[in-house]
């Protein structure tokens, strides 16, 4: 195994791959998703959105965090996909994930 991808991204993940690159752990290469972004409540494990301000704003906090791409669920409203899409591009991520229910 030469390199993992993890679909729901956590701040331990991306300490982990710095403890990878710096040669401190032995780990394969890591790519790390954002924290899931969705429309509805996963528990700890999805930002929740609810304007498309806060979708912007939380793909450059992902993006400046260090996460490679961006995740999103499919209980994402098309308006907030739509500009989830927007900002990933902007910021030079991929988007990944489900296909929402409203696209």
């Amino acid at each position: 195994v030469t390199t993992v991808r993890d679909m729901s991204g956590f701040p331990w993940m991306l300490e982990w791959r710095r403890q990878a690159e710096s040669g401190e752990m032995l780990f394969p290469r890591m790519l790390v998703a954002g924290h899931i972004l969705n429309g509805a409540p996963m528990g700890m494990y999805a930002t929740v959105l609810r304007s498309v301000a806060e979708a912007r704003a939380e793909v450059q906090r992902q993006k400046a965090l260090g996460y490679d791409y961006i995740k999103v669920h499919n209980a994402v409203p098309a308006i907030l996909y739509d500009a989830i899409a927007a900002e990933a591009r902007a910021q030079g991520l991929w988007l990944v994930g489900h296909v929402p229910h409203d696209i």
